[in-house]
């Protein structure tokens, strides 16, 4: 098993033996040993607090060969209005998923520690959305009242 397989099969049994589960698409096929370690799904819930607070978006990272030295592509598959986040293709402007990665970083890490911070801290002065952004800087009601109905809209719902 190469290397990268090897890391990201921990990353993966860290993720479920920590309660959440992970998928192997976004149609939300729960993942096995069999699957592709190269693309999987895993659910964002938001932090307690903030402009995103009580909504869910589904996640797909894609797995690098160089993985765990290079990072993991990290995008939304639900539309998220978020100034650091591109709505059409869910690609995530955030350092730590650059230029400031680091080999220590997890899943898990990443999951419950960077992704709830990027979502209580959006960084209007680094957009992904323009127009996102510029509604935080001139009117922080305005933009909380638009995430909240276009999380309403887009967020992930499970299906009951």
């Amino acid at each position: 098993m190469a290397q990268w397989m090897k890391r990201i099969a921990r990353d993966i049994k860290e993720l479920k033996e920590s309660g959440h589960i992970v998928y192997k698409d976004e149609f939300m096929k729960e993942f096995d040993d069999d699957c592709d370690y190269k693309t999987f799904v895993v659910l964002l819930k938001s932090p307690p607090e903030g402009y995103y607070k009580g909504f869910t978006w589904r996640l797909r990272f894609e797995i690098q060969d160089k993985y765990p030295f290079k990072s993991p592509s990290v995008g939304f598959v639900d539309k998220i209005y978020h100034p650091n986040v591109d709505e059409a293709s869910g690609t995530i402007c955030l350092d730590v998923l650059n230029k400031n990665w680091s080999p220590a970083c997890t899943i898990r890490h990443l999951i419950e520690q960077i992704l709830p911070l990027f979502l209580t801290s959006p960084n209007p002065n680094d957009p992904l959305n323009p127009e996102a952004a510029q509604v935080l800087k001139s009117n922080v009601l305005a933009f909380e009242k638009k995430v909240q109905e276009h999380c309403k809209k887009h967020s992930y719902k499970e299906k009951i």
